[in-house]
C-alpha cells in the first residue's frame, strides 16, 4: 500500500473528515504504514474539538492520526525477472 504523508489528518486539519468516515488510526506516523499494510480499518465514530488526539473510533481510544480510506493507493508490483 502506499499513500501521501500529506494525506493524513490530524487535529490541525480535522475539519477535513466527518464522523462515520472509514480509515486507519494512530498515535505515531512511523507505524501508520504498518497499520495500513495490515489493512486495520475503523471509522470515526467521534471527532474531539478540544483534544489532540481527536479522533475516536469504534469505542477505543483516541487517536492522533487519521488516513482515509480512499487516500491510500495499491503499489504496482514490477516483476523484474520477466522484463
Amino acid at each position: 500500500m502506499n499513500f501521501d504523508i500529506k494525506d493524513v489528518k490530524t487535529w490541525n486539519n480535522r475539519d477535513n473528515v466527518e464522523v462515520g468516515d472509514k480509515g486507519y488510526f494512530s498515535n505515531n506516523i512511523h507505524f501508520l504504514d504498518d497499520i495500513v499494510s495490515m489493512n486495520l480499518i475503523g471509522a470515526i465514530e467521534e471527532i474531539d474539538e478540544n483534544n489532540v488526539l481527536c479522533f475516536k473510533k469504534n469505542g477505543a481510544k483516541n487517536f492522533g492520526f487519521f488516513l482515509p480510506i480512499d487516500a491510500v493507493k495499491k503499489k504496482e508490483i514490477k516483476d523484474e525477472l520477466w522484463h
